[in-house]
């Protein structure tokens, strides 16, 4: 069992392509391929921590945000970002909360949506959103990044 560590997946928002510079033309084409993302990696018995912005839609679009998140392997677990609506936080996650602190092997994390320090007296703080990117679509295993090893 492995933890696994990301964020501002903003499942169907086709602007974040733009904001965000992602490779992707459509997102159809963005969300097909951060679901294979995941499927590579995460197994069924790992858990998945999403720090926030899970898809990004209309209340109508409860069916579609459903289909994403089955789509995603692994025990999910929701940092509840600023795009996280009733129709995310209501979807059957492990866990859904506004912080967590967690451990992992031998560090102890801090997890939460919004920009923080790392390396904190209660540990590392993997984090969503990123000032010069959001390079936090991709997953994560468990060594989060600090803002050095961005990909």
């Amino acid at each position: 069992m492995a933890n696994w560590y990301s964020a501002d997946l903003h499942f169907g928002h086709h602007r974040i392509i733009d904001f965000c510079r992602r490779p992707f033309a459509s997102t159809a084409e963005m969300n097909a391929a951060l679901i294979a993302n995941f499927q590579a990696c995460v197994a069924h018995d790992d858990d998945l921590w999403i720090l926030g912005d899970f898809a990004f839609g209309r209340a109508d679009d409860t069916a579609q945000f459903e289909n994403w998140f089955h789509s995603l392997p692994g025990r999910k677990h929701l940092i509840i970002g600023n795009h996280d609506d009733e129709a995310v936080i209501s979807l059957p996650w492990a866990s859904t909360e506004y912080m967590a602190e967690i451990q992992d092997g031998n560090q102890s994390l801090v997890l939460y949506h919004y920009p923080r320090s790392l390396g904190t007296a209660q540990g590392e703080v993997p984090y969503g959103p990123m000032p010069n990117g959001c390079w936090s679509w991709t997953c994560a295993p468990t060594a989060p990044h600090s803002p050095s090893q961005a990909p």
